[in-house]
């Protein structure tokens, strides 16, 4: 197994409470198995919907493609700390992975996602405006929409992963020549 992203809980600075996005170029293909995001601490219930995109451009992931998303995800503990798709939510999480950008999404009503500035020079960023759903009852898009996206604080999120098998190309030596 490897990880793809912040996965640090470590100068958690601010808390947000609407679309954020965190993204960088993954250097290997796998199979996605998991999605974690920190989360701060909230007062009653709050939904969440996770999901991963691969493509766009750097700072701009629009016309992104999806991965995967999760359904809609209700978190009543109410205390900060790292929540899975899998564990805490009982998602199904699946996926083909490609070397390229790759995006990690997350939207929520009503909880507080846990932000840095600290991290926000190793990953590109933002906070997602105009054209998504709010409801984290409505699904992502296929597509990643233009959304006036702005850029903002790194969230503390990260995919976990099954590297691919490496390719091997078997190379053929003659013997007693030279």
């Amino acid at each position: 197994m490897a990880t793809f992203g912040s996965t640090n809980n470590t100068n958690v600075e601010n808390v947000a409470t609407d679309h954020r996005f965190t993204g960088g170029v993954m250097s290997e293909a796998g199979t996605l198995t998991d999605v974690s995001v920190y989360l701060a601490g909230w007062a009653g219930g709050a939904t969440f919907r996770f999901a991963v995109y691969q493509g766009g451009s750097a700072g701009d992931p629009t016309g992104a493609t999806l991965i995967w998303q999760s359904g809609q995800c209700t978190d009543t503990n109410g205390t900060g700390g790292w929540r899975t798709a899998t564990g805490s939510y009982s998602q199904s999480v699946s996926g083909s992975l490609s070397a390229s950008r790759t995006w990690i999404r997350v939207k929520n009503n009503d909880g507080n996602l846990g932000l840095t500035n600290t991290d926000k020079g190793d990953w590109d960023s933002g906070s997602e405006q105009s054209n998504v759903a709010n409801s984290t009852s409505v699904a992502f898009a296929s597509t990643w929409e233009s959304d006036g996206s702005v850029a903002a604080e790194a969230i503390k999120a990260y995919i976990t992963y099954t590297p691919a098998a490496p390719s091997f190309v078997p190379r053929r030596t003659l013997l007693g020549v030279g």
